[in-house]
């Protein structure tokens, strides 16, 4: 696709991080790096962060140690369960290098305020003063501008960067792909990057929102965890 996955993680979740594995490679999508506080595999790429920094600075450390211009930005709960649209996503890409745009979140999530940004794509800019200007959820960032957007928020837990980000944004814009999908709990589907948003809900398999999906995944059916219902 052009941009490099990573995926955030813990060990406390590596069952999650597992499967989240497992089913992007099933989609095609398997260059991935690690970031967590230790080495899940020997398969992929790791970068580690240290377990007493917040999460911005480990954030922000992790980016610190690769080097690709533009990175695909996600978490272990968060793995598609059908097929990305790759042709799109590349035309996003493109339009997000020839812009200054620092990001571009795969999906409709939070209450933002939009505007169309493209008339060839469902992309509107989010208004950097939308309570969810920055989301955790899977986004094409720009790694520099992630990392200059991460040093501004300073040393932030992963609630109040989420609640705090439109405050802080100092510049930062951002895009955010919006197709008339239909709304699932607080969030949106997306036909670009088709995911799970999120799996894990209070450390539980979220089949409450996600039945049909996670039910379709052989080691969720049969995970140690609990589900929500």
């Amino acid at each position: 696709m052009g941009v490099r996955s990573i995926v955030y993680s813990h060990s406390d979740y590596f069952d999650v991080l597992e499967i989240f594995l497992e089913q992007q490679k099933k989609f095609g999508i398997e260059d991935i790096i690690i970031f967590s506080n230790t080495e899940f595999n020997e398969e992929n790429d790791h970068c580690i962060y240290k377990e007493d920094q917040s999460y911005s600075e480990k954030l922000k450390s992790c980016l610190g140690q690769i080097e690709d211009d533009y990175i695909l930005y996600q978490h272990e709960d968060m793995f598609l369960y059908d097929s990305c649209d790759t042709e799109k996503i590349q035309g996003y890409l493109d339009f997000l290098k020839d812009s200054d745009y620092s990001f571009l979140r795969l999906s409709k999530t939070g209450n933002c305020i939009l505007s169309k940004a493209s008339s060839d794509y469902p992309l509107y800019e989010i208004s950097s003063s939308s309570q969810d200007f920055f989301a955790v959820q899977p986004t094409i960032w720009k790694r520099v501008d992630f990392i200059k957007f991460l040093e501004n928020c300073g040393n932030l837990s992963i609630w109040d960067l989420e609640r705090q980000a439109g405050t802080i944004a100092h510049g930062t814009k951002g895009l955010m792909h919006f197709n008339n999908e239909k709304p699932r709990g607080g969030h949106f589907n997306s036909d670009v990057w088709p995911y799970v948003a999120t799996a894990i809900v209070k450390g539980k398999w979220n089949f409450f929102e996600y039945y049909f999906e996670l039910n379709n995944v052989e080691k969720v059916r049969n995970s140690e965890r609990q589900k929500m219902l």
